[in-house]
């Protein structure tokens, strides 16, 4: 969505696409149409129109706080999916790339019977990790320079006393490096999400940050 927060707060029309050329401005979306711009009161009676259903539920992936994660939580209540490449810069916990490779191997877990039973992933090549893991910034979850916050021996992990985990917290349903992590459970399977008010809720998958790591 271009300009996410104007999509959710202003009441600016679709713009059909025609080879990626913006056209004329419409009031009614159609099914197998590209548009451009738009508001969120325009496509939701479209959603409503084709499933029948008052308040449809929508699921929104997007790999920006402020610009997909925040506004879709904030001005609609969306369901949200945050793309968090930093989880894999990190590190993830029970997730080790297997001996002298950047390859990692998902394992089945018999709570999942419909998941494919080997999944490898590649992480990010060395170059990347080094630019994106900044030895001078820290952290993305934990900063080590500020007062821990008391935690009980029950906590699944350690506080996130960043900023931009403060807002994972908030306006994230769950957390995933990658769609691919994902993309073999089912449509119905239920994950456990974030909660702002219990920290022991982690929506984090397919393992929390290594910096959050207790132990």
């Amino acid at each position: 969505m271009q300009g996410s927060q104007d999509f959710f707060n202003l009441n600016r029309p679709f713009l059909r696409l025609d080879e990626n050329h913006e056209k004329e401005p419409v009031t009614e979306l159609t099914s197998n149409t590209v548009y451009s711009q738009g508001n969120l009161n325009t496509l939701m009676k479209y959603l409503r129109d084709i499933t029948g259903k008052d308040n449809p539920k929508i699921c929104f992936f997007g790999d920006s706080l402020r610009s997909d994660v925040f506004p879709s939580k904030k001005f609609a209540n969306w369901e949200t999916v945050y793309l968090l490449e930093e989880m894999e810069i990190e590190g993830m916990k029970g997730i080790d790339p297997k001996p002298s490779t950047r390859v990692i191997e998902l394992e089945d877990q018999q709570q999942e019977p419909n998941r494919k039973k080997r999944k490898l992933h590649e992480l990010p090549s060395e170059e990347d990790t080094r630019i994106l893991k900044s030895s001078k910034w820290g952290s993305f979850f934990c900063d080590e320079s500020l007062p821990s916050k008391v935690e009980s021996g029950q906590m699944k992990m350690r506080h996130m006393n960043t900023f931009w985990g403060y807002l994972i917290r908030k306006y994230a349903d769950i957390a995933v490096p990658q769609l691919d992590y994902i993309a073999d459970f089912p449509l119905d399977h239920q994950y456990e999400v974030f909660d702002h008010k219990d920290e022991n809720k982690t929506g984090f998958y397919p393992g929390i940050p290594k910096s959050l790591d207790k132990v």
